[in-house]
């Protein structure tokens, strides 16, 4: 005689298992070189593929397909970047144009700029603003690109690797199509990327900071934007973790920065409090905190881009009104449990005078314990059917 109640209990566990061992982390952030040079030859050569052509980057360790990417370029100039274009290739072979000669003339600036399908904007055709915008083609064709490019058609949005199996060598192609300027890539790019089948939301605040407010002729207090806030809304389920990712960090006494995110629940963690050493500071670095870090912010320099620990050398600061008032935990933990709706807070504050800084964008990443019903066909009982209806959603995002 079969027990069913066994039966089913006994068939949880093989899932329970299943799911665990196949968990991969929802998200890699990978490097994509060094510097590039824009075009190749310069300043003597003003047009032509840059060096190197293509800029490559090895993925791997990716267990499912790819959900969603992003690419950064860090310290990207060009004194007229409507002359350039870049083309990303996938291990798969499939293509994105990110940049297709858009932004005319903007001669002497520097930009952080992250390429995303759910940026609110366009590169435009006129003017090259810093911050997250979508990938665009102004002016480029399927033959433009020479060779080792592959032909066209070229996808135009990153979404043409969704899907796909992202490990591999991913081929950034830039190059100049027209005389007299020039450019670099100063910091090179990355690539984040987010594997389907995992409950982890991302936010960014598309936000520029100016460190502290008046920069360079104020050198203490908050930063122009404070608090720089991120609204959470429609999420179901409560925080299993948090994370958050600095792009386009720079500052000449990194040590100087207080920097406090505060949750929706009122829940605080000080991020990076008298870390990161002194002069001559950082340039455009990209830096996370996780709860799952194996190192803290370094106490002197030199401070690279990687993920941290929350670090707080230097305990019992308060943080400048209308942030909460102090001692605040240097544990991401804080967060877990609570509903994840609502604003989320992160001020920056610069606390000793003669240095100044500035941060392109922050990055809000939550893990979600998204709760799923066991009776999904709603037969009234838990049976054979419900373990691939199950395993279904569970790789939609549903645990």
């Amino acid at each position: 005689m079969s027990h069913p109640v066994r039966t089913h209990a006994s068939l949880w566990i093989i899932i329970t298992l299943f799911l665990f061992a196949g968990h991969a982390r929802a998200q890699e952030f990978f490097s994509g070189g060094g510097a590039l040079d824009i075009p190749a030859g310069l300043p003597g050569v003003t047009s032509g593929p840059a060096n190197p052509y293509p800029s490559k980057t090895v993925v791997a360790g990716l267990k499912r397909p790819i959900a969603h990417i992003t690419l950064t370029l860090s310290l990207y100039q060009h004194s007229f970047p409507g002359d350039v274009g870049m083309l990303l290739v996938g291990p798969q072979g499939q293509s994105c144009v990110l940049a297709g000669r858009c932004g005319g003339s903007v001669s002497g600036q520097t930009y952080s700029l992250t390429f995303d399908d759910d940026a609110s904007q366009n590169l435009p055709g006129v003017g090259f603003p810093t911050g997250v915008l979508r990938p665009t083609n102004c002016l480029l064709d399927a033959t433009d690109f020479v060779a080792p490019a592959p032909p066209g058609p070229y996808g135009s949005r990153l979404g043409v690797f969704n899907g796909t199996n992202g490990n591999g060598e991913w081929r950034l192609f830039v190059q100049d199509f027209a005389a007299q300027d020039v450019g670099t890539i100063e910091f090179g790019w990355s690539l984040r990327i987010t594997e389907a089948g995992t409950p982890v939301v991302v936010y960014n605040s598309q936000t520029a900071l100016t460190i502290p407010a008046g920069a360079p002729n104020i050198t203490t207090g908050p930063a122009s934007v404070y608090p720089s806030n991120i609204l959470v809304t429609g999420l179901t389920g409560s925080i299993t973790g948090v994370g958050v990712r600095l792009n386009g960090l720079a500052h000449t006494f990194p040590a100087d920065l207080d920097i406090l995110l505060v949750g929706p629940n009122q829940q605080q963690c000080m991020l990076m409090s008298d870390a990161g050493g002194g002069n001559p500071g950082v340039s455009f670095v990209h830096m996370g905190f996780a709860h799952n870090a194996t190192t803290l912010v370094p106490l002197t320099n030199p401070l690279s881009g990687g993920t941290f620990l929350p670090t707080d050398y230097v305990l019992g600061e308060t943080m400048p009104a209308p942030a909460p008032l102090g001692p605040y935990p240097t544990s991401l933990a804080v967060f877990n449990g609570f509903d994840p709706n609502g604003y989320w807070s992160l001020y920056v504050s610069d606390d000793s005078a003669q240095d100044v800084g500035s941060l392109g964008y922050w990055e809000l990443i939550l893990d979600i314990n998204q709760r799923c019903p066991t009776d999904f066909n709603a037969s009234g009982t838990t049976d054979v059917q419900d373990i691939f209806d199950y395993l279904s959603a569970w790789f939609a995002g549903c645990p």
